[in-house]
């Protein structure tokens, strides 16, 4: 609300177990000029992410067949 008040460029918004380690991270959303824009995050040496391949058809995630290709920027 604040931010639409003001009338503001942009707003960046990360939850508190979020962590980017690029320091050009910024640098690249804002140049990708959208508007709206989100980074996959994952973890590690795990097969989590926020990215869901798919979701049934009551609305839960299910993985999609190229979910790992995916997190692991094979696709």
């Amino acid at each position: 609300d604040e931010c639409q008040r003001i009338n503001c460029d942009y707003l960046f918004v990360v939850d508190s177990d979020a962590r980017l380690t690029n320091p050009q991270t910024l640098r690249h959303l804002i140049e990708a000029n959208r508007s709206i824009i989100a980074p996959m995050l994952v973890r590690p040496k795990e097969y989590w992410s926020n990215f869901w391949g798919t979701i049934t058809n009551d609305g839960y995630y299910s993985r999609s067949h190229d979910y790992v290709q995916i997190i692991k920027n094979e696709r």
